[in-house]
């Protein structure tokens, strides 16, 4: 549902019995609510930085690792091949190369030097790992870059590794350092005077701000500062017409108020910025064989913060999505996020394989076809591992949808029918369209080990699809008498639901 946004006379009501109070007190209140609002702006950002600097140090640290295992000797003619492969489909590193006895020997930029050139001391030295930081590129003096090296591979980082970093207004700025020594990696806008052990206390309504927080995954820290974090910077005359009325405490804050309530109105821009930026997270709920409990695959689950902190039930912002017509942002941006987080898995040589939501919009999107393809190749997963729900609520020209799902198909995609037996057309999907699987919804498997109830309503359908030659998971398994149930009747029936596995961020998934 959509809240308005636009101010209410009603909204003002809370204004009046206090606008009696100290014009110093109200600009006290004033100042509070810039500093509150500020540092909850700077956590963000910082926390955007950090991550940024995390992204880049991962592709740094999967580069070497694969020039590592490369069995090409190094700067011939395969090894430099190898280099410009890895090279051209990296994202942050502009060049890889080699070392030889410490010196500048080739890479997939320069090829092989005629004279290995000598590098200068690294800036940061804790073994295995070397890093260089703005230091003139050996082959090319003119160059100032940034090198990470382990063993005899080396990685340039790209100058525009952090260029949606570049461009900030004067009070900002920030440092991504070292945690043991200091040393700066990056720096972002005026950073002088910006102490990376700063921090800021709470009681402090001074006009700068210090948001700082080191990562989990790498020995770095990024600390953030925004000055002018005040009323009177941003806007003059606004502090001394609050100063001036007589009023102006109780104005506070019932203004504290009616920002409050328009931050809870805008819900749906919180949740168009977070589909435009990446905001959204991924969970991840195994599906497993109901036979032996052995894990087959995950279903893909976006989840939503907003900007306090509090979970979204999904339904609530799915539904205002569609409503909004970004469903085709939320569908890319939940293929590229949960391909790139499931990658390794993906990539194994077992058959696990990743279920991704889909809308009858997105399968009959031919950009949206080329988009998966592109992702699949980038991460180099096989088609044959993705499936594609489409909800059973979906509307579309059945026979145009059926043309594009078998396109699908051929390019080894699997389809299923998501939430079937919630919606109008089930007998007509399994005729009309070319599907893989159905997911039972979990309204219906509610009624597995019930007797009566499962034997009139489960029971046809499990037996519907051995009958059909299709696979069926089920959905909301929460007890072993209903995994018992369904296994009794389809042997092959892959089970999702709390009594096997909740749904997990990326990092807390089973390993089997």
């Amino acid at each position: 549902m959509f809240i308005r946004a636009s101010w209410r006379p009603r909204d003002f009501l809370p204004i009046v019995p206090v606008a009696i109070a100290a014009a110093m007190l109200a600009l006290l209140a004033g100042q509070v609510a810039k500093v509150h609002i500020d540092r909850i702006w700077l956590v963000r950002f910082n926390d955007q930085v950090l991550s940024q600097a995390e992204d880049v140090a991962a592709a740094s640290a999967n580069a070497l690792h694969r020039l590592q295992e490369s069995t090409s000797a190094p700067c011939s003619a395969g090894d430099i091949e190898t280099l410009r492969f890895l090279t051209f489909n990296a994202r942050y590193l502009r060049d890889m190369g080699r070392l030889i006895d410490g010196k500048f020997a080739c890479s997939a930029a320069w090829g092989q030097l005629d004279v290995p050139q000598p590098m200068p001391p690294p800036s940061v030295d804790r073994p295995p790992l070397r890093l260089w930081t703005g230091i003139a590129n050996p082959a090319d003096p003119r160059l100032i870059t940034d090198f990470a090296a382990e063993g005899n591979a080396f990685v340039v980082t790209s100058p525009t590794a952090f260029a949606s970093l570049s461009h900030m207004e004067s009070a900002l700025s920030a440092l991504v350092f070292q945690s043991g020594s200091l040393h700066r990696y990056q720096v972002f806008g005026a950073a002088d005077g910006l102490d990376p052990n700063a921090a800021e206390a709470v009681w402090d309504i001074g006009a700068t701000r210090i948001a700082r927080h080191c990562s989990r995954k790498f020995d770095f820290c990024a600390v953030s500062r925004l000055r002018q974090s005040s009323l009177f910077a941003q806007s003059p005359s606004a502090g001394v017409a609050l100063g001036l009325l007589g009023g102006a405490l109780g104005t506070g804050i019932g203004l504290l108020l009616m920002v409050y309530r328009r931050h809870r109105r805008s819900l749906p821009m919180q949740l168009q910025r977070a589909i435009s930026t990446g905001g959204l997270t991924m969970h991840y709920q195994p599906l497993r064989a109901l036979d032996d409990r052995r894990l087959v695959g995950a279903e893909a689950l976006v989840r939503w913060r907003n900007a306090d902190g509090e979970w979204v039930p999904p339904d609530m912002f799915v539904t205002l999505t569609a409503r909004m017509r970004l469903d085709r942002q939320l569908t890319r941006q939940v293929v590229c996020k949960s391909l790139q987080q499931m990658r390794e898995r993906l990539c194994d040589a077992s058959n696990f394989y990743l279920s991704i939501n889909v809308w009858a919009s997105d399968l009959t999107d031919p950009g949206f076809h080329a988009f998966l393809n592109d992702q699949c190749a980038l991460h180099g997963i096989d088609p044959h591992r993705v499936v594609l729900e489409l909800n059973e609520r979906s509307s579309a020209d059945l026979s145009r949808l059926a043309l594009h799902m078998q396109s699908l198909r051929s390019m080894g995609y699997r389809l299923y029918i998501d939430d079937f037996g919630t919606g109008h057309s089930n007998l007509t999907y399994l005729t009309s369209l070319p599907i893989d699987s159905i997911k039972i919804d979990r309204s219906l498997t509610r009624y597995a080990g019930e007797s009566s109830l499962a034997v009139s309503i489960m029971e046809p359908i499990l037996r519907m699809t051995e009958q059909l030659d299709i696979s069926v998971v089920v959905e909301g398994i929460e007890t072993e008498e209903q995994a018992r149930f369904v296994l009794h009747v389809s042997p092959r029936a892959i089970g999702q639901g709390w009594l096997l596995d909740k749904p997990v961020a990326m990092a807390d998934f089973p390993a089997n």
